[in-house]
């Protein structure tokens, strides 16, 4: 073959590292003498007379013809390779699902440990807020209870001074009187 295998297969659009990976299979598993390789090799060359693909096709397996390749040999050699790209297909797959489940499915196990995590101490959160609000209210009815009893105490002592004020004067005009007995007679 005077073209490499990636003239002969690339085509525009086509990803440059997947068209070397399939190359290398080709290329490895090409087969000696004149197969389907040089014929789609013969068939490129052609491709630049404006021929038609039938045109191209019956000139490139004349010229094959003449140095012993069948049309039956020329379908076989093309079914090697496709099975050779068919066998690289199947790799490609298995390594794309390993990286899916290495990398994709791995970050799912992560995202829904975290959206767990998150539901968690939402939850905490949310019990803890739960309990400050119920403390806050504790104490607002603990700050009402001491104004209170506050009050309470307070109106006691003024009722208690007042009834003490009222009892130590009883007893304070009574000791004044009593005093007076002793000096009138």
């Amino acid at each position: 073959m005077q073209k490499t295998l990636e003239e002969i297969f690339g085509k525009e659009g086509h990803d440059e590292r997947s068209l070397k990976f399939l190359m290398g299979a080709l290329s490895k598993g090409n087969q000696e003498g004149f197969d389907y390789l040089e014929f789609k090799e013969s068939l490129l060359n052609l491709s630049k007379l404006n021929l038609t693909d039938e045109q191209s096709v019956s000139s490139a397996y004349a010229t094959a013809s003449t140095i012993g390749v069948t049309a039956d040999k020329l379908v076989d050699s093309a079914y090697h390779y496709k099975k050779l790209i068919d066998k690289e297909r199947l790799k490609f797959d298995q390594a794309f699902q390993n990286q899916i489940n290495s990398k994709i499915d791995a970050k799912k196990e992560e995202i829904d440990c975290l959206k767990q995590d998150v539901q968690t101490d939402e939850e905490a959160i949310q019990k803890l807020k739960n309990k400050i609000e119920k403390a806050k209210e504790t104490i607002l009815q603990a700050e009402k209870e001491i104004i209170e009893e506050q009050e309470r105490i307070n109106a006691t002592k003024l009722s208690f001074d007042k009834t003490y004020e009222q009892i130590d004067s009883d007893i304070q005009n009574d000791i004044k009187l009593i005093k007076n007995l002793n000096t009138n007679g």
